[in-house]
């Protein structure tokens, strides 16, 4: 294990920990300072910025990285295309305003869709130096610019909304996050900003670049979009209830999903023509990925109500089911998290969007059969959106990687059915502690799930002992294999 790539993994997760930290402390704070509507507002507006924003970051991200050989007129050419696309999104978003008012019951979302356009055009200055900085694992210039940007950008935020500016605290946070992390990555990087067009290369990095931003937009899209359906159907209010269930779990699913991303797919990029070594990464990175994250989210869910009620407060209580439903559904997608990274390195883009966009046909589906039953039969409907990663993305992986469909199986199985039994012990516990306060209740909920969890997947995964002894010894991802890290 060199230094440089411990390093870079420490770098990688205080990155993804302080974005999401950040994030979900204003998340919390603001949710108890912002009346329902106001809430359901303000993620309405939020909900519409984080489905066009991607569109503008990832547009060449994973090309520029998955590429073996990258010249400096590709990347002229890709920041020009991504800049002129990015006064597109921007315009989109302001043009867009009025209907998407209208269609959301939200009426001054006229007012603040202008301003978080902004945010679009920093993120086309941006983006394309972001993914050289990640191509080249310059991971402490990214933290910096994370730290900074959002710890300020959430202060001036929480200010504004306890002197009662309501949604627009919501809007100058994230308007402000893109502005102050567009400048400070900027000041560490100095990265040259020549525009230069070529359509011949332009066609070239479209070819990957084209399913690669499809399948971030289904994948950012997805829960989104049903923040806007239920404010379309039954309300900002209402929209505010679902926006609170997946706020307390979606953060963890992004930092799990961008960390992995960005540290892995540089390395099995590099792995992309050894066939063997890229099939061991992929077993072992599912094994020990699953062992961190399966129980996060589970143990998440079935602490649901404590947390809910102790964070947020009991007026948020009738998001707990929804919570609940949410994790489980996470959990299900953390685990098969390195099947698209994997199709990625290798090459295929298209497999990636294809998956993304059977998952939200499920989810879609699921959502209107599952609404005659109530938001949370909806909810339901909508986690029929894990099925394509599980069951598509096995065979997948098997065709394009080589990696048989039983050695799949088990390397996360043992994870699930310890989990499963941990969930079980910490229901069980807050069954028995009814009648104890909150916070003491969500004390003993999580004791009783780390108690539960550790002796019982020792017991049922033989491999847990030598990941766990790798993990602590390398203080790296759990992803990688310490073989893998280079200087």
């Amino acid at each position: 294990m060199s230094g440089s790539g411990i390093r870079s993994g420490s770098w990688v997760l205080l990155d993804n920990l302080a974005a999401a930290g950040i994030a979900f402390g204003f998340f919390v704070l603001t949710a108890r300072i912002l009346t329902p509507t106001e809430f359901g507002v303000a993620a309405i507006a939020i909900s519409i910025s984080q489905i066009l924003l991607p569109l503008v970051d990832s547009l060449f991200h994973d090309a520029i990285i998955q590429r073996e050989e990258l010249e400096p007129k590709d990347v002229q050419v890709a920041l020009t295309a991504t800049f002129l696309w990015s006064l597109v999104v921007a315009a989109a978003m302001v043009l867009l305003a009025p209907a998407l008012a209208v269609l959301t019951n939200a009426p001054s979302l006229t007012v603040y869709m202008p301003w978080l356009a902004i945010a679009a055009l920093a993120s086309g200055v941006m983006a394309v130096p972001s993914a050289l900085a990640r191509r080249q694992m310059e991971f402490r210039a990214l933290a910096i610019r994370t730290v900074l940007g959002r710890s300020i950008s959430a202060a001036i935020g929480l200010a504004l909304a306890l002197w009662g500016f309501g949604v627009w605290a919501v809007v100058v946070q994230a308007v402000l996050a893109s502005l102050l992390s567009a400048i400070f990555l900027f000041a560490a990087m100095r990265p040259s900003l020549r525009f230069v067009f070529d359509f011949a290369r332009l066609r070239g990095l479209l070819h990957f670049a084209g399913p690669a931003m499809g399948t971030q937009l289904l994948l950012f899209a997805s829960s989104r979009v049903f923040t806007l359906i239920f404010s379309a159907l039954l309300g900002p209010a209402t929209a505010a209830m679902w926006n609170v269930a997946l706020r307390f779990v979606e953060p963890l699913q992004v930092v799990a999903a961008t960390a992995l991303g960005q540290f892995t797919l540089p390395i099995y990029s590099r792995k992309q023509k050894d066939g063997e070594g890229l099939r061991e990464l992929f077993i072992v990175g599912s094994r020990r990925a699953s062992l961190v994250l399966v129980p996060m989210f589970v143990g998440l869910g079935a602490c649901a109500r404590p947390v809910i009620e102790v964070m947020v407060g009991e007026q948020w209580l009738p998001a707990a089911p929804l919570m609940a439903v949410i994790c489980l559904t996470f959990a299900v997608v953390a685990s098969r998290q390195l099947v698209e990274i994997t199709l990625t390195s290798l090459g295929f883009p298209a497999l990636n969007l294809m998956l993304q966009a059977v998952a939200i046909l499920l989810s879609f589906g699921g959502f209107a059969i599952g609404t005659y039953y109530g938001l949370f039969g909806a909810t339901l409907g909508w986690s029929l959106r894990a099925l394509p990663f599980v069951m598509l993305g096995a065979v997948l992986i098997k065709r394009r990687a080589g990696v048989p469909l039983m050695d799949q199986v088990r390397a996360i199985a043992p994870v699930y059915a310890a989990s499963g039994l941990m969930a079980l012990a910490v229901i069980g516990v807050e069954y028995i502690a009814g009648g104890w306060p909150p916070p003491l209740m969500l004390v003993a909920a999580i004791a009783t799930g780390v108690v539960a969890y550790v002796p019982l997947v020792l017991l049922l995964e033989p491999h847990v002992r030598e990941d766990i002894r790798s993990i602590v010894r390398a203080g790296v991802p759990v992803t990688t294999a310490p073989e893998t890290i280079v200087d």
